[in-house]
């Protein structure tokens, strides 16, 4: 599988010599000269450094034209939300965390309740849902 990814990284930019009556007056002159030209790909006149942090990613999977698998993360990496387009209900796999909707998971309710309550945990909520993929629990 492929993957596009999305990594949003937080850049310093020095603007020096804003001329301004205040600090806040001075970041309000600042945006308005620099976020215009970074919309425009003129970075180039600005001094610049990588501030060395991570906000977020977005992973795209290859071939999904319509971003319906694609997932948002936060700084460490943990699932934001679903994918926004999907408007169906999602469960995730406890193992690979894959999303799936109910009618791609494999229901595992035709076992016998015996084989189903052997894969539970003390404390786990129960569901009779398996991912399709690795046939772990999904929730």
């Amino acid at each position: 599988m492929k993957y596009r990814v999305h990594l949003y990284v937080t850049i310093r930019f020095v603007l020096e010599g804003v001329q301004a009556s205040s600090q806040l007056e001075a970041i309000e002159k600042a945006e308005k000269d620099l976020l215009p030209d970074l919309n425009h790909g003129l970075m180039d006149s600005y001094e610049r450094e990588y501030a060395d942090e991570v906000t977020g990613y977005l992973v795209d999977e290859e071939g999904d034209e319509e971003f319906l698998k694609s997932r948002s993360y936060d700084q460490d990496k943990k699932p934001i939300t679903a994918p926004p387009s999907e408007e169906k209900a999602k469960f995730q796999c406890e193992n690979c965390e894959k999303l799936w909707t109910e009618e791609e998971c494999e229901w595992i309710g035709r076992l016998t309740a015996k084989h189903i309550l052997e894969r539970f945990q003390r404390g786990d909520s129960f569901t009779d849902l398996e991912c399709p993929e690795c046939g772990a629990l999904c929730h």
